[in-house]
């Protein structure tokens, strides 16, 4: 809820430009620090599969669904691109699972799932947006206005 208060608030305060340097700094020790919470060979037991597939496909579908009904007034093809590009948003499901590691209401397994759940849908994403937007400009389009999107 302050995250959003906030957000509205970034101009006035300019709080965005004060703690990015925070941020830079801090941001890589915590992902650090959750990459060693990370239990590889855990994940890999048949059971936890089965859970991190359920729960890849659980995030992917209603990431998805919920951003193409959002967008959908935009036309099918947006839609689906949105859809696609809001799948790896798993920042969220990190910072939740770690904070119900450290206060034992999960295991390392399910941390796991999570973690590996935010990998999956990270690894996913780009081909199949690359597939969503193919045709539509050219990487020499990049940075320019030429192809409608900066």
């Amino acid at each position: 809820l302050a995250g959003i208060v906030l957000s509205e608030a970034k101009e006035f305060f300019e709080l965005e430009s004060k703690f990015r340097p925070v941020g830079d700094f801090l941001i890589p020790f915590f992902f650090v620090v959750m990459g060693t919470k990370f239990d590889v060979p855990a994940l890999l037991e048949p059971r936890n599969l089965t859970i991190l597939t359920f729960t890849v496909v659980l995030a992917v579908v209603g990431k998805g669904l919920g951003s193409a009904l959002g967008t959908w007034n935009l036309g099918a093809k947006a839609a689906l691109q949105t859809a696609i590009g809001m799948v790896p948003r798993g920042e969220v499901g990190i910072v939740v699972g770690t904070l119900g590691l450290t206060l034992g209401v999960i295991n390392k397994n399910l941390f796991g799932v999570v973690l590996g759940m935010s990998i999956v849908t990270t690894l996913i994403v780009p081909p199949l947006l690359g597939w969503a937007f193919k045709g539509e400009f050219q990487a020499s389009d990049v940075g320019t206005d030429e192809a409608g999107i900066f």
